[in-house]
């Protein structure tokens, strides 16, 4: 068996692993170019997120306004009917119509005003980034900013549906200053009635949180 000079042996071990090295850069150039060459696939559940967005915001939207109206009708009616009564419980000059007139104005009053503002300040609403609705909801002016807001609007919900019962002539009904000044007395007396009503709510669940923990406690 022919021996191999240690020169050459020595020369052999020194290339061979240049040699491997640059099989392993081509191997990994190739692979580079074959990737690149693959068409990228479209972004499918991208569009389909979209697609599904387009279809349940007008939806939601809807569902949003509705509920702004349903509510305003309930709020409406609830706060000329009691500023109503307690003026002609007093003897107020001006509140002898009929109580019906003053439900009918307050409920169609609240609904339109409540559906109106629902459809201009949504879009708003959801066009404002993030940080601005955190910001507005900390803001400690909020609650002084949110109590004037809702005087002012229930002091428009009696003249608005007055208005137009009136343009429909419907019966006896009150006058539009009567009207107004019966919806803002009768929004401080409905902010009464909600403040004790979700204060008591409150004060039960304290209550029965407090009774859970002394049972679970107890049967530990």
């Amino acid at each position: 068996m022919a021996q191999m000079h240690p020169i050459e042996s020595l020369s052999h071990s020194k290339t061979s692993p240049d040699c491997g090295s640059e099989h392993r850069r081509k191997v990994s150039a190739d692979l580079e170019s074959q990737s690149d060459s693959v068409p990228l696939s479209p972004p499918a559940k991208s569009t389909h997120t979209l697609g599904v967005m387009l279809i349940l915001m007008p939806i939601m939207w809807i569902i949003i306004i509705t509920f702004f109206a349903a509510w305003g009708a309930f709020d409406g009616f609830l706060c000329l009917t009691l500023g109503h009564v307690v003026l002609q419980a007093a003897h107020h000059d001006g509140y002898d119509a009929p109580l019906a007139s003053s439900m009918n104005a307050g409920a169609l009053g609240g609904l339109i005003l409540r559906g109106a503002i629902g459809v201009v300040t949504l879009p708003v609403l959801s066009c404002m980034s993030e940080e601005r609705r955190k910001a507005w909801r900390r803001s400690p002016s909020k609650i002084l900013g949110g109590l004037m807001v809702g005087t002012a609007l229930a002091a428009a919900v009696g003249p608005i549906g007055v208005a137009i019962l009136h343009h429909i002539s419907v019966g006896d009904t009150l006058d539009l200053t009567n009207a107004a000044r019966a919806g803002a007395l009768g929004i401080v007396i409905a902010y009464l009635i909600y403040f004790a009503f979700f204060s008591f709510l409150a004060l039960f669940a304290l209550i029965c949180t407090q009774l859970c923990r002394v049972c679970l406690v107890s049967t530990s």
